[in-house]
């Protein structure tokens, strides 16, 4: 019977250990940086932007002391990942740090509405006549942002329901004039039937387009992680090279061209 002791406590000891080798594997998956580049045009850009690249899987480099906001593909022999899976425990601590999302109405562009519960987001052909002017209210392109602002990692949901979108994240004292390309968004979307990484400085996408979005900020370490929730695959990492300088709150944008014109539905329950 002794004996069964230090058994046990071995046991439960490798257990402990091997969740935890795993998120220390997810977290490394989020930092890591390489140095490519590409182009995209986007509806506007605002003034002043820092140097941002983008990667790929062949060529990994450590973000460690780096400025430059970057995109990046996993490594795929983490032992995080299992057949091209997150593996279930570690996709249970990234969806543990899940935030219930509410729109800031203030910032919602004229030509947004929201459903009555506010968890659903449409376009509509004209200006509404209740809007009121608002410093915080986007002007230049259809975007809104989230209520909340955290200094925290987080995470939240969204169903994509239009056909050009982009979502992310940016700071909470953003200006309203702010588009996916500027430099103070973090976010991947669809443009022209194309999936990219909105940055300064985009890329294309070489994966599946995901219909339930899952987004997880590391706040201290200054990424923003993507996923296709159905399919339990990282899509790409976004890092700022440091922790966020202020507070951020989720970004949406959306154009549609389908006949109910929707846009977004938050996945909160």
């Amino acid at each position: 019977m002794p004996l069964l002791v230090p058994i046990w406590t071995t046991v439960t000891v490798l257990l402990v250990c091997g969740l935890g080798a795993c998120v220390y594997y997810i977290v490394r998956l989020e930092r890591q940086v390489l140095e490519s580049s590409g182009s995209l045009s986007e509806c506007a850009s605002d003034a002043g932007s820092s140097n941002q690249t983008s990667g790929s899987l062949s060529e990994l480099a450590s973000d460690a002391g780096s400025s430059n906001q970057t995109s990046v593909e996993p490594n795929w022999n983490l032992l995080a990942v299992q057949d091209g899976r997150i593996r279930d425990d570690v996709w249970k601590w990234i969806q543990g740090s899940k935030v219930t999302i509410v729109l800031e109405t203030k910032t919602a562009n004229s030509f947004l509405r929201l459903s009555n519960d506010t968890q659903k987001v449409y376009l509509a052909f004209t200006k509404s006549n209740s809007v009121t002017a608002d410093p915080l209210r986007f002007s230049a392109c259809t975007c809104i942002l989230g209520k909340d602002s955290f200094k925290k990692r987080f995470y939240f949901e969204v169903q994509l329901l239009s056909s050009e979108w982009s979502v992310g994240v940016t700071y909470s004292n953003a200006k309203t004039t702010i588009t996916p390309l500027s430099d103070v968004v973090w976010s991947i979307g669809m443009k022209k039937n194309k999936f990219y990484t909105f940055l300064t400085v985009s890329k294309l996408l070489n994966k599946p387009v995901p219909k339930l979005l899952g987004v997880h900020v590391n706040y201290q370490r200054g990424t923003v992680a993507f996923y296709n929730i159905e399919t339990q695959e990282f899509i790409t990492v976004i890092s700022v090279g440091r922790t966020f300088r202020r507070s951020v709150v989720p970004f949406f944008f959306g154009v549609s061209y389908e006949s109910d014109l929707s846009l977004f539905l938050l996945r909160n329950s």
